[in-house]
């Protein structure tokens, strides 16, 4: 079996967002500047950092912005939440505008000009990218470019704000990543210059918590990778949204078991998350390596995704018996939170 920087396998329909999110749902103090990507040095528990810049980014949902229609004030607040509802049949369908704010799009390239790209990410900072540190290095040159906001990658003529900002910075665990073996398959990326928050482009929230429910179903992969059962296809250019279910650790120790040269170990609980769907249709596949694992919460923080993993590798591409297996983010989030949001 074949290995490679894994794209969702999308079959049917998932979610319909809804829009026109009242302004009266926005955090009373959305109009308040939220602060650098620095904290305290005074902070007490592990992912204390992360829930509260978690709240500070949730400011960004909501924004004055200049005014559509005719009225006495040059800026008006619009809510700019995009809620995904309850899933109504599985598998999976294109995402709208505005509706994974946080999605990036890794590339390699000597220039604007020539960008190819292999990965997926998620901002979960204004200036920082999470992603698989596998993805760090394509086609012997180092990831340099990071495309937020888009849709379809392939059009000017969508319903989107593309930015396109250059990478300054690359980091990876003190483990670092082996060559060989998947453990540590985890790195953040420095942006040169800080994204614009608006309505297409925001941070995610970086979940802290390690424990997570097994055969819980409320968990979307996002990404524009190969949507060909079985792999094989080109990678899509529209991005995509799939729900996967969190898995017993023990289904991905079953199906991996027979690849101890990427996983001589194992694949770990507390390092590791097991997601996908037994049954075939639902899965990542190529080119969606780095992309988020992660779920909605529209109460406080409020309209924010959460990222619990980090995908890594999948192994078939939407056939049956084959899960998944992403980054527990988690376990990282000292290392995250001091690079990300190191102590003033």
């Amino acid at each position: 079996m074949a290995f490679f920087a894994v794209g969702l396998l999308l079959v049917a329909c998932l979610f319909q967002p809804a829009f026109g999110q009242n302004i009266e749902d926005c955090p009373q103090n959305s109009n308040t500047t939220v602060g650098k990507n620095t904290v305290d040095a005074s902070t007490l528990r592990l992912g204390s950092t992360a829930r509260k810049k978690c709240e500070e980014y949730s400011q960004y949902v909501c924004r004055y912005e200049e005014a559509q229609v005719l009225t006495d004030a040059d800026q008006v607040l619009t809510n700019n939440c995009v809620v995904p509802l309850v899933p109504l049949v599985v598998g999976g369908e294109p995402v709208i505008a505005g509706e994974y704010p946080h999605m990036a799009l890794l590339g390699v390239g000597a220039d604007q000009e020539n960008i190819n790209y292999h990965c997926g990410g998620s901002l979960i900072a204004p200036n920082f990218v999470m992603t698989a540190a596998h993805c760090l290095v394509f086609q012997s040159q180092h990831v340099r470019w990071v495309l937020l906001g888009d849709l379809d990658r392939l059009s000017t003529e969508d319903e989107a704000e593309p930015q396109l900002l250059e990478v300054s910075g690359r980091f990876t665990p003190p483990s670092g990543l082996d060559r060989e073996e998947l453990y540590h398959d985890i790195a953040l990326l420095q942006l040169k210059t800080e994204a614009e928050m608006t309505r297409f482009v925001r941070p995610a929230c970086v979940f802290p918590d390690p424990t997570l429910e097994a055969n819980n179903d409320a968990f979307v992969v996002t990404g524009w990778g190969d949507t060909t059962r079985g792999g094989g296809g080109d990678p899509s250019s529209i991005l995509q949204k799939v729900r996967l279910g969190i898995l017993p650790n023990n289904v991905c120790q079953t199906s991996y078991k027979f690849h101890r040269n990427i996983f001589p170990r194992g694949v770990l609980a507390e390092a590791h998350v097991c997601a996908g769907n037994l049954t075939g249709g639902r899965d990542i596949c190529q080119m969606d390596s780095g992309s988020p694992l992660a779920f909605f919460r529209s109460e406080k923080p409020y309209c924010m995704h959460h990222v619990v993993g980090v995908a890594s590798v999948g192994s078939s591409c939407g056939l049956r018996n084959s899960p998944s297996v992403f980054t527990r983010v988690s376990i990282y989030m000292p290392w995250i939170e001091s690079v990300v949001w190191p102590p003033s």
